[in-house]
């Protein structure tokens, strides 16, 4: 019997103010983040990748989905596939060596989180 691997998690934020009639606030509080970069993605863009968890920040890769909305696939060594939608207000875990394809159905912005700080000559990012 083959162990399976938890590639990845996904977790939808409870609005901090539910009741707001200005709109939502979401408060994020993970200990040990010390750099948070903000992508914007147009849609129709795509990215597939995986990382090998040399880069402490992609052990597990923290992202958050502040608007729009994406496609991403899962696939990690003989396990199906695994397709999911996300939509704003998710937060995404992405563990070491889960290959993953993103397409962007909707202009979507997502931040990272890190513990580390990003060294672009060592990103931990291989394509498949």
């Amino acid at each position: 019997m083959t162990d399976i691997v938890k590639p990845f998690e996904i977790i939808k934020m409870k609005s901090a103010n539910p009741n707001d009639e200005r709109g939502s606030t979401y408060e994020l509080k993970f200990p040990g983040i010390i750099q948070v970069t903000t992508y914007e993605r147009k849609k129709g863009s795509t990215a597939r990748h995986y990382h090998k968890g040399r880069d402490d920040s992609k052990n597990p890769e923290i992202l958050v989905l502040i608007k729009g909305k994406m496609k991403i696939i899962f696939k990690v060594d003989n396990q199906e596939p695994q397709e999911r939608i996300l939509t704003a207000g998710t937060i995404l875990k992405i563990w070491p060596l889960t290959k993953h394809t993103v397409e962007f159905l909707e202009d979507s912005v997502f931040i990272e989180l890190r513990v580390t700080h990003f060294d672009p000559e060592n990103p931990d990012t291989y394509t498949f």
